[in-house]
């Protein structure tokens, strides 16, 4: 098999010696890759002023020679960094060239390959075509260009037709020959069944995605698709990775936003908290629980075991998580767990400037995205909190001023659960504790509340998905998600109460956490 190789990097001449000592593959020369748009030097000429073995073509030259079958096809070297391997997917697809390979060298000085895309094409079942947009965040997306062309090679009926962005600057634009169109424009495409769907690359970091799919989902648009990011990694497990792409295509991103209460405790005392950290006195202080590091990892574990990548976004919260003694290294098993999630904190800030610098660190090592709620008693923090977030380039998000908090229980239990189901944006924002998945986290929180005001609303400890039941597949997570859960009868949010901000001063009001026609006077119920 004649096979040219990509680039002239050290890589390049490390595999066309092991490729022509081993008989692996005749390698009959070398391709100038053009790294001229990349945001990193990659040099093509020859390392070491050593003259190269072989001809050097250009990109033109090597699609003549593909494709009037001269040669076999052109293999990239996977000692490449990761975006460099994508952008010569992209190079040589723009030129024609569709036979790939990827290339590494086996201990004993061989070499294996593996062809871009799958041997053979997929044929999706869901429906006859499946239309899709790609979302990217700009205009010169070497991930989506390459994740456009990894689909087109690999299934016989997905097809890309165009990109999507939600930056009105780029309507208009061009990438990989497709046009880009706004997410407005994408939704409306989708609403008249012009387009199935929007699929997504996921990121370590993805505040931009998450901003996108609420446009979507408030929209009504149930086509909401998403990339595992490993698909970008070195691909010898590539037919693995377009498998379950192939399962994300039948199955859209139903999964959302998993939420970790780390700690109960709390350094504020809000009068409506809906994780209810602000009702702590002798009679509950038994309900309020903390992670020890052997029951994070077997929750964090077993969330990778049932819905690895399927999770967007995973959370870790509280209370306030920086209470928490062991919270570093919580953060970094998470990542080391959950490699290509999104994995945030929310916090009040209060202890943001007094973090120590190896906390930060790691927070920035971890790629975390710090979500800061803006309270009137840490307003006056902001600046202070931004300084030093800027000054370790953490990712962060500070969020409106909150001047209200918001009423919605219903001690009659008589609400319809089907359209608080149906309006509910919590059924988005799932909650583990103690080994147990639920669909929001007042199900596994609202023992705090019984207690503290004597109430019935239904609770158990066992509620929701046990996590350590080996026998529990992906499928039943997201059917258990579309049903409503009994607690939703205690839930009004179609009349919402919008008590203003406050702290807790003696006893706690039950008004607070009451939907509007609840919370006058004391509405017959107990206090």
């Amino acid at each position: 098999m004649k096979l040219c190789i990509m680039g002239t990097s050290l890589a390049a001449r490390k595999l066309y010696d092991c490729a022509s000592a081993s008989g692996t593959f005749d390698p009959c020369g070398f391709i100038r890759f053009d790294a001229l748009d990349m945001d990193f030097y990659y040099y093509t000429d020859d390392p070491g002023g050593e003259p190269l073995p072989a001809r050097l073509f250009s990109l033109s030259d090597a699609s003549a020679q593909v494709n009037n079958h001269h040669w076999d096809g052109v293999c990239i070297p996977d000692d490449n960094y990761l975006q460099i391997r994508i952008a010569m997917v992209n190079q040589l697809r723009s030129v024609g060239v569709k036979k790939i390979f990827f290339a590494g060298i086996t201990e004993d000085k061989g070499v294996s390959l593996t062809p871009f895309g799958l041997s053979e094409k997929i044929t999706h079942t869901k429906k006859e075509i499946l239309r899709i947009a790609i979302y990217i965040q700009h205009v010169s997306s070497h991930n989506g260009a390459y994740l456009r062309n990894l689909i087109e090679e690999s299934y016989t009926n997905v097809v890309v037709s165009c990109f999507t962005a939600n930056r009105a600057g780029l309507d208009g634009k061009v990438l990989d020959s497709l046009p880009v169109i706004t997410l407005e424009k994408a939704a409306g495409l989708c609403e008249n069944q012009e387009l199935d769907g929007i699929l997504f690359i996921q990121k370590p970091n993805g505040l931009e995605n998450q901003m996108a799919m609420k446009l979507l989902r408030d929209r009504g648009i149930t086509g909401i698709y998403m990339a595992p990011g490993k698909i970008f990694d070195y691909p010898s497990p590539l037919s693995r990775w377009l498998e379950e792409m192939l399962e994300i295509f039948d199955l859209p991103c139903q999964i959302g936003i998993v939420n970790i209460n780390v700690t109960d405790h709390c350094n504020l005392n809000c009068s409506a908290c809906n994780h209810f950290s602000s009702l702590l006195d002798s009679r509950t202080k038994d309900l309020f629980w903390e992670y020890d590091m052997d029951t994070f990892k077997s929750d964090i574990n077993a969330l990778n075991r049932i819905l690895g990548d399927d999770i967007s976004q995973l959370f870790l919260l509280g209370g306030e998580p920086f209470l928490h003694s062991d919270f570093e290294e919580f953060m970094r098993y998470a990542r080391k767990v959950f490699p290509y999630t999104e994995i945030g904190i929310n916090t009040n800030g209060l202890l943001l400037p007094h973090l120590t610098g190896k906390l930060l660190q790691t927070i920035r090592e971890c790629q975390i995205n710090i979500r800061v709620t803006a309270y009137p008693m840490n307003k006056v923090l902001i600046e202070s909190i931004k300084n030093v977030l800027d000054a370790k380039s953490i990712f962060y998000c500070i969020g409106d001023q909150i001047e209200k908090f918001m009423g919605m229980l219903r001690l009659q239990g008589d609400c319809d659960p089907q359209r608080t189901f149906d309006i509910c944006w919590d059924k988005y924002c799932h909650s583990v504790r103690k080994g147990k998945f639920a669909v929001c986290p007042t199900i596994q929180l609202i023992d705090k509340f019984n207690v503290y005001f004597e109430q019935s609303i239904p609770f158990s400890p066992d509620s929701g998905i046990d996590l350590n039941d080996d026998s529990v597949t992906k499928e039943e997570v997201i059917k258990y998600l579309q049903v409503p859960d009994e607690i939703c009868r205690y839930c009004d949010r179609g009349n919402m109460s919008w008590p203003d901000w406050s702290m807790v001063s003696g006893r706690a009001d039950i008004n607070n956490w009451l939907a509007s026609e609840c919370a006058a006077g004391d509405g017959g119920w107990k206090n």
